[in-house]
């Protein structure tokens, strides 16, 4: 093997041609300056090379014949074949030897710039390139690079080679480290100059933050640090560059150095966060002509500067009050997926990004949604379009609403246009949903609004409980208001082969009549309504069914319908948030004797009619699938989730309808005697909805408007869109069930604080020791939250999520090991100041929630003195009483975490044995809280037992006292 230590260029050349004839092929080399002749030639006469060298020198027969030897070999090796001189390959005999190969061409030009990468500057190999001209040889190159490269060796060079990139820019930007300390004078750079030029392609011109010669020690790491910045910046922009010290960057510095410098650049924001942060303002602010307004466009994926991410999102705004959803789109999607460090670092500014998103996904849906009613011959098939078409933009839409109210606040950049944005898109989509309801009501008016059998609510129960009944253990979730398009998002999250289809709720669609009508009361498809009296005035509202024998008005009236309807002698109704307080033992003895059970839910309703829907939705979807879950476990196989009716989300200001007798109307409906008809009403007989002993007509809107008693709203149903009437039935059929899994889980709090007008918390969920369970795969993510504790005036919302975490379905799941960031605002009365739980909203894990040990900060809501003058929406018995008379009993309490423990019992309803040992912080306290508990339990302003289930105790909140 021949001797290449100081010959660099022959040796780049060598590496190349291994790389080649590593794939165990024919590599034909055309040499056609003759520059590589001395080369191959010394390969073939040392031998040992890692592949046979043959050559051609005069004689095709013999070349031939060399190769035939070789390709006759047992094992045929790969063969080099050199062809100098300007061949013709075509018209020799080696065209099909050659074709069968690789043919191989390398100028010495480029194979010199190839070489000197770290050993010698770009500037250096152009001149030398420039002076050899025609007579450029590879005997001259390596001389001339062996001679450049031992002139620059010494003791700092040699320090320099033994460092990575990366870890020489960490050193030269700390004015601490060993290596700049060294540095006795601007006099002792050169080989750092060197190395840089050599390594990354730096100028010698190059004059951030001063020209060279003006340079520190301490400022070399400035210089190197925004070199690779402004050359990731010039190669990630879709423009021409305008600032004059960034033109020739791009095309002209070689593509090992410029790969070379995208890592340093990375290393930096990753490591040195704040120092990047700094040092890119500095230099943005050295490139003025950069700054310039341009087209959003042109900027690349990676926001190097700041100004890059305002620009981007300015201009983003701007594509959206243009309605120009798809740039907005890709534009938010490249800031939420790619590696935008101003985005990760300013938190507000991810929020944003995370609203312009929502607000082009609405405008997509929309446009992309092709769906109308005209051309429909009946309310089957206008079912199937909403559900095809329809549904998914009705989703948009609430998303939308659900990010704005957790994410948009004052201190959000461009808030404002934020603002106006939210309100372009969503008179577009009121304008959409308003065109597709009054279609709707046209083919209602032209086809009838009761729709066959199979679409009908109140046949739900026999065609579709009844049979499950007789299959297996059955639970039924009957979730008030719960749309269409939420049932979509449920099925997302429960992923367990559910099956969604669709039925109208009834009219009008209110709980009185939709709820009721889910029990199987109908008979020969008949319902009979029941009027609320009147005062011996004509009945104006429904108070619920009724058959010949008895009246259905509440809950326990229509577990009564259906616990006979299921066959069982046993049918166990509780709330979700009854559920979800047992123990999957106590459900299990709950539906032991049961063949069905009755889960209900109300908060979306309730929290809709007090104009906080869009804060609750997604956490009730998740408190849905944990009540599945649970009952899963506890031996039930068979699942209904369906709804009384949808809703319509609107705004004050939107469209309402001035009415006659204005006290007769609810927000969707009035109830006539005679027909009327008109551009912005119309009537349905009662009688054509196949209702007995009742006479009269429905008035109903035929857009989205409102009548004015309900014009402040925000969340309204009774009518007839098809948001109001598409009601989801998913019904999920489990063979066996779910095995209980003994894992166990603890939540360990890592910090909190607050950055950029948030609060945060920062955790870890880790596996108890010994507690492997049955099942040994982790779950992919476990979803956590926030929630206020002992303060009901204060609300909390999550808006982002942290570290290794993702945020999803208005939660943050984290995986298990792994620390996860938690980010939230509060909202409240002015100058609060609250305690705040770490909690696993779905339930699906044994996790305690954690307390946090201190309190935060809480942002006065400004809807807060206007609600506080308006009149209650709820009777008085319903609203909450003021949180300082119920935290006066708290006060009373001397030990902080004994407070927190009543706290939780009175927000929650319930603690166990377990929770309350760790928010007591150890088994001894929880000895001595037990102890004390019927005392301290006297104070409280309700009533308070303790339940034993197997060997747990808990102590359950019953009633006020």
């Amino acid at each position: 093997m021949i001797d290449l230590t100081h010959k660099p260029v022959s040796a780049k050349f060598c590496e190349v041609l291994e790389a080649d004839i590593g794939s165990r092929q024919l590599v034909v080399l055309l040499d056609v300056r003759r520059h590589y002749t001395e080369l191959v030639d010394a390969l073939r006469e040392a031998g040992g090379w890692v592949a046979p060298v043959l050559a051609h020198r005069g004689s095709y027969l013999e070349l031939m014949v060399e190769l035939e030897h070789h390709a006759g070999s047992i094992d045929p090796s790969p063969v080099l074949v050199h062809l100098p001189g300007d061949i013709e390959v075509t018209k020799t005999p080696m065209l099909e030897i050659a074709k069968a190969g690789k043919m191989l061409r390398k100028a010495l030009d480029t194979l010199v710039r190839e070489a000197a990468i770290g050993k010698v500057t770009p500037d250096q190999v152009e001149a030398f390139l420039a002076e050899q001209g025609d007579d450029l040889s590879l005997a001259n190159a390596d001389a001339w690079m062996a001679a450049k490269v031992s002139a620059a060796s010494g003791e700092l060079t040699g320090t320099l080679q033994a460092m990575s990139l990366t870890g020489l820019a960490t050193a030269l930007l700390d004015p601490s480290s060993p290596l700049v300390k060294s540095l006795a004078s601007p006099a002792e750079l050169g080989p750092i100059w060197h190395h840089l030029a050599s390594h990354l392609g730096l100028p010698d011109d190059w004059a951030y933050p001063v020209p060279r010669e003006r340079v520190s020690t301490v400022q070399a790491g400035d210089v190197m640090a925004s070199w690779v910045l402004c050359v990731e910046y010039v190669h990630d922009l879709r423009r021409e560059v305008r600032a004059p010290v960034l033109r020739g960057i791009r095309g002209s510095l070689p593509a090992r150095l410029r790969d070379a410098c995208f890592p340093v650049a990375r290393w930096l924001r990753k490591t040195a966060p704040s120092t990047y942060d700094s040092l890119a303002r500095d230099v943005e602010a050295w490139l003025p002509e950069e700054l310039a307004a341009g087209r959003p466009g042109e900027l690349g994926r990676i926001d190097t500067f700041r100004f890059e991410e305002q620009q981007l999102c300015l201009g983003a705004l701007d594509a959206l009050d243009n309605s120009d959803w798809d740039n907005a789109a890709e534009w938010a999607r490249e800031r939420l997926e790619g590696e935008s460090f101003w985005v990760r670092r300013e938190l507000g500014r991810d929020s944003a990004w995370i609203l312009i998103a929502a607000v082009a996904a609405l405008g997509q849906a929309v446009v992309g949604s092709k769906l109308e009613f005209r051309s429909a011959n009946s309310l089957e098939e206008a079912t199937l379009s909403y559900v095809e078409r329809g549904a998914q933009v009705d989703r948009r839409h609430r998303e939308l609403a659900q990010q704005a109210t957790a994410l948009l606040f004052s201190k959000l950049p461009y808030a404002d246009r934020l603002r106006l944005a939210i309100e372009h898109v969503r008179k577009i989509y009121v304008a959409w949903q308003d065109a597709r309801a009054r279609e709707w009501s046209a083919l209602c008016e032209r086809e009838g609004a009761l729709p066959g059998p199979a679409l009908q609510q109140r046949q739900l129960f026999d065609e579709v409980v009844r049979p499950l009944v007789g299959t297996g253990k059955t639970a039924l979730f009957l979730v008030d208001a719960l749309r269409f398009e939420m049932a979509t998002e449920l099925v997302e999250l429960i992923d367990a082969g559910a099956r969604l289809r669709p039925r109208l709720a009834e009219l009008p669609t209110v709980t009185e009549i939709c709820m009721n009508a889910l029990a199987p009361i109908a008979q020969a498809g008949k319902l009979r309504p029941l009027m609320a009296s009147n005062k011996g005035k004509p009945a104006r509202r429904f108070a619920g069914l009724s058959t010949a024998t008895f009246q259905y008005k509440t809950p326990d009236d229509r577990k009564k319908a259906m616990a006979s309807g299921a066959g069982g002698t046993t049918c166990p109704s509780h709330s979700i948030d009854d559920w979800l307080r047992k123990s999957v033992s106590e459900v299990r003895q709950s539906v032991g004797q049961a063949k069905l059970a009755l889960v209900l839910s109300t908060r979306i309703d309730v929290a809709g009619g007090k104009g906080d829907g869009p804060s609750v939705f997604a956490g009730e979807l998740l408190r849905i699938r944990a009540a599945w879950q649970l009952l899963r476990e506890a031996g039930v196989t068979n699942f209904v989730i369906t709804a009384d009716h949808g809703f319509l989300l609107r705004e004050k200001g939107d469209a309402t309808l001035a009415h006659g007798q204005g006290h007769d109307a609810l927000a969707r409906y009035a109830l006539y005697d005679v027909p009327i008809s008109n551009t912005e009403q119309y009537s349905v007989a009662l009688r054509s909805l196949a209702y007995e002993n009742v006479e009269g007509y429905l008035l109903l809107p035929r857009g989205c408007a409102v009548y004015e008693i309900a014009g402040d709203s925000s969340f309204v149903h009774g009518g007839n869109s098809p948001q109001e009437r598409v009601i989801p039935v998913l019904t999920l059929e489990h063979k066996q069930p779910a095995g209980g899994s003994d894992r166990r889980y603890q939540l360990e709090l890592c910090g909190s604080g607050s950055i950029d007008g948030m609060h945060f918390v920062d955790a870890q969920l880790l596996r108890v020791e010994g507690n492997m369970g049955l099942e040994f795969v982790e779950p992919p993510s476990v979803d956590f939250d926030v929630r206020v504790v002992g303060d009901e005036r204060t609300r909390a919302f999550t808006n982002q999520a942290g570290l290794d975490a993702q945020m999803r379905g208005g939660v943050v799941h984290a995986r298990v090991g792994r620390r996860f960031r938690v980010l939230f605002r509060l909202t409240g009365p002015r100058g609060a100041r609250v305690e705040v739980e770490l909690f696993h909203p779905s339930g699906t894990q044994a996790i305690v929630p954690a307390l946090i040990d201190r309190r935060f900060d809480v942002t006065e809501a400004k809807q807060a003195a206007e609600d506080a003058a308006a009149p209650a929406v709820a009777p008085a018995a319903e609203q909450p009483s003021a949180a300082p008379v119920e935290r006066e009993w708290l006060d009373s309490i001397g030990e902080l975490k004994v407070r927190r423990v009543f706290a939780h019992i009175e927000q929650f309803g319930a603690i166990n044995e377990q929770e309350a040992t760790t928010m007591l912080g150890s088994p001894r306290a929880f000895r001595r809280f037990a102890a004390n508990f019927e005392e301290l339990a006297k104070i409280a302003p309700f009533t308070m037992t303790i339940e034993i289930v197997g060997a747990t105790k808990r102590y359950v909140k019953r009633s006020q006292k």
